[in-house]
């Protein structure tokens, strides 16, 4: 079976036996792009500080300061940060498993159902977030997990439950045609994804992909910028400077190496594209990282 890029998300849980992790993130890099990806998690984003651009099976939003956005599992989604001074997240990821409990009866199953539903992910205003105190909750489960307490393992459960539960009260997201539409051509893009995470090194057109999803080029296009928010040329070209970053920050290979084994054979374009995407030059960009 063919798979979209695919994120093992248990390797990181923080307490065995618990499919549960929470953490906070910043980042005052724009432009900093995870590429197209799904996990069998739900997965939490609350907006603490700045924005964040987020892209859910063709669907689009930018969240501001107190925002939140809950991704069903199996959603095809990716994340760009703007051109902001800085973005502070967290992020809160959990199979649902841990909502379903012994003894649960009709009523909880019918109410849990919509996070079952891959097409309608769930986005929240400030003034709802605030309504439900999510940014307490979810320190509280950031304490939690840095904790020794006894029972911590089921504290986080609880706690998750009732922030899901407050969640989907306040949620106005139903199931449409259109978002079930939309998820059908995101399992159609899933092969794609998945080539371009193996090969983006290699020289890859937009005409390369049409076998793979069985398309035409202009319906490919469509479909492609309805699904990823750009084109797929700009797509690659986030892919492979994302990329690059990860090999500068985690390596100790030159600009010029990190070039090459990303795809770009011209050091000119390459350093014109990662001033677009990052702000920066790659060496002022390696900079700012290092010394953090």
């Amino acid at each position: 079976m063919e798979q979209a890029v695919y994120e093992n998300w248990l390797d990181k849980q923080p307490i065995p036996g618990l499919p549960a992790e929470c953490f906070q993130t910043e980042d005052s890099r724009p432009g900093v792009f995870a590429a197209s990806h799904w996990h069998s998690a739900a997965e939490l984003i609350f907006v603490k500080k700045g924005g964040y651009r987020v892209l859910v099976n063709g669907g689009s939003q930018v969240l501001e300061e107190g925002e939140a956005v809950l991704i069903h599992p199996r959603q095809i989604h990716t994340t760009i940060c703007p051109p902001l001074p800085q973005v502070s997240l967290i992020v809160l990821k959990f199979d649902l498993s841990l909502l379903h409990f012994t003894g649960e009866t009709t009523e909880e199953a019918f109410f849990l159902k919509p996070l079952e539903d891959p097409a309608s992910p769930h986005f929240f205003t400030s003034v709802q977030t605030n309504s439900v105190g999510l940014l307490a909750r979810l320190e509280g489960i950031l304490e939690e997990l840095a904790g020794r307490e006894k029972g911590r393992a089921f504290a986080v459960r609880l706690m998750i439950a009732e922030i899901l539960l407050h969640l989907l009260r306040l949620s106005q997201t139903r199931h449409t045609e259109a978002g079930a539409e939309n998820y059908r051509i995101a399992r159609q893009f899933y092969p794609v994804f998945d080539y371009l995470e193996k090969h983006f090194a290699e020289p890859i057109t937009a005409a390369d992909m049409l076998p793979i999803c069985g398309l035409s080029y202009s319906r490919f296009a469509v479909l492609f910028k309805q699904l990823a928010g750009c084109s797929f040329t700009e797509y690659l070209n986030r892919y492979r400077i994302s990329q690059a970053q990860q090999l500068l920050r985690d390596s100790e290979i030159s600009v010029a190496q990190a070039a090459e084994l990303c795809g770009f054979l011209d050091p000119c374009y390459f350093d014109r594209l990662f001033r677009r995407y990052a702000g920066l030059s790659p060496t002022q960009w390696l900079r700012s990282n290092t010394e953090r």
